[in-house]
């Protein structure tokens, strides 16, 4: 289609991208009032026979809790479509960026969108939590670590919603107790599952960045993307890493850029380690900063 006369056109891949998480965010909102509708209503039946419609991407999807004629998806089949246009938005991210690797618009496109994702999966809500819960939590976190919340805007309405279950969908059980004690140890499976699943993500995101830095060392926002990024997600929540960053910035960043290096540096150092900003702000001071 266009894309395919345009490869090199950085414009058309943005919108394509943005056509994609278009498609994202009506599919989110479907899901979302479904389950909202399926947690609010006691009665059962009526629970049943309610229907969402959703247009998106030149369809009209018709959600329900149980199949019937009419109807497209149930939240789980729904979920899984979610969960494949995903893939397919991070595949065209990939494209997009081994095309026009030099594309500063398209890296941080692609980087943000991945970021969003593991911004979900690291989030303690459940699959239905609403995006503004996870948007408040970012935002609270971003400040107490003194970062710019601005570098990792999630702007995508995402959610992880792999498995798309279905929470009324549950068989009656006389033995209460041994029903609770089987959710308990299978919730606590599944949370070690999604803890996996995100380290991975987490580790692949790295991989991005260090891949957008091949050609994009000497743009200083995107190092402070990179350094934001790991100060927020890193699972082991080592300074270090975050520190190398920042140093590497430094060395690979003409010194007349070196301000906006070191005006985040010593923001998130004077936040999170107090007891060693002294040497930091030395360092500072020495380079003339």
């Amino acid at each position: 289609g266009s894309i395919g006369a345009n490869a090199y056109d950085v414009m058309a891949w943005m919108s394509y991208l943005e056509s994609v998480d278009d498609a994202l965010d009506s599919l989110h909102d479907g899901l979302s009032s479904m389950e909202s509708l399926s947690i609010s209503n006691t009665a059962g039946a009526s629970a049943d026979a309610r229907t969402i419609s959703v247009d998106t991407a030149g369809r009209t999807l018709h959600i329900s809790r149980v199949m019937a004629p009419g109807i497209t998806h149930t939240p789980k089949s729904l979920g899984k479509e979610i969960g494949k246009l995903i893939s397919v938005r991070i595949w065209v991210g990939e494209r997009a960026v081994s095309l026009l690797p030099g594309s500063y618009k398209l890296w941080r496109f692609h980087l943000i969108f991945l970021g969003g994702l593991l911004e979900k999966k690291q989030s303690s809500g459940a699959a239905g939590e609403s995006l503004g819960a996870v948007g408040k939590q970012f935002r609270k976190e971003c400040h107490r670590l003194r970062i710019s919340s601005y570098l990792l805007s999630v702007d995508v309405a995402l959610d992880d919603v792999e498995n798309g279950k279905d929470a009324h969908n549950i068989a009656n059980n006389n033995n209460k107790s041994s029903q609770l004690k089987s959710q308990s140890t299978k919730q606590s499976q599944s949370q070690t599952g999604k803890n996996r699943t995100a380290n991975q993500l987490y580790h692949k995101i790295l991989q991005t960045y260090e891949r957008s830095l091949i050609r994009l060392h000497k743009m200083p926002k995107l190092w402070l993307m990179y350094a934001a990024f790991v100060a927020l997600h890193d699972p082991s929540r080592d300074p270090t890493a975050v520190r190398r960053i920042y140093d590497r910035a430094l060395v690979a960043l003409p010194a007349s850029q070196h301000d906006r290096v070191w005006e985040e540096y010593l923001s998130w150092v004077t936040g999170i380690l107090p007891g060693t900003s002294s040497d930091v702000i030395a360092n500072a001071e020495e380079n003339g900063n």
